[in-house]
């Protein structure tokens, strides 16, 4: 879950920069990459503290859930720029 941890934060960055998305996605994304990063070290490190830390990963369900639902229902709307399409 380590690379999967970097692209979800890779992933919440570019959420945030693009502004296509609300920016509390972007902030969910980045917080689902570090649980991740988070999780992955308790387990490599800490085996025995991993079913404490294994609650911290709903945030990471909610994150997901709710970028996925998002684009589902809503999608992205891209609003087409008029101004530089003329230059």
């Amino acid at each position: 879950l380590v690379f999967f941890g970097i692209s979800c934060v890779f992933l919440g960055a570019l959420f945030l920069r693009s502004g296509y998305l609300p920016r509390p996605f972007g902030l969910l994304m980045i917080v689902a990459g570090v649980v991740y990063l988070c999780g992955s070290s308790v387990r490599f490190l800490a085996p025995d503290l991993a079913p404490t830390f294994a609650p911290v990963y709903g945030v990471a369900a909610l994150a997901e859930i709710a970028t996925c639902l998002w684009l589902l229902v809503r999608g992205v709307r891209i609003v087409p720029r008029i101004a530089a399409d003329r230059s």
